[in-house]
């Protein structure tokens, strides 16, 4: 198996951005192309704003990071409020593409929700 390395990552995606690519225009096997264990950290937002985005994710790796989703902040905004739709999104996009989605630390000293300072 090739190595892939971050420079041939880029540069592979540039290239994809750059040809302005559509779903017609990737080959056919996407799954020979993905190098084991090569991911990519994204946010919904980012993979709504430009599709290209998800299709070199799609394309070049196997697993995506969500970045915001899964932290606390976003997953209980207030007390009373559960909100896992935005996590939900970037799951079935990696089902979608046959990736797996690692998470990260739920609670982090830098993003917890100004709601938990009221707890005693």
């Amino acid at each position: 198996m090739t190595k892939l390395d971050r420079r041939k990552f880029l540069l592979g995606g540039a290239a994809t951005l750059a040809a302005g690519a559509t779903a017609s225009a990737v080959p056919v096997s996407k799954l020979a192309q993905r190098h084991q264990g090569y991911g990519a950290a994204a946010t919904l937002w980012d993979l709504q704003a430009d599709p290209r985005l998800g299709e070199a994710i799609s394309t070049y790796c196997t697993q995506v990071v969500p970045v915001l989703e899964l932290k606390w902040p976003m997953l209980r905004p207030d007390a009373h409020t559960f909100a896992f739709e935005r996590a939900d999104a970037i799951y079935d996009f990696a089902q979608k593409n046959d990736l797996t989605m690692r998470g990260h630390a739920l609670a982090w000293y830098h993003d917890i929700p100004d709601w938990t300072k009221q707890i005693k």
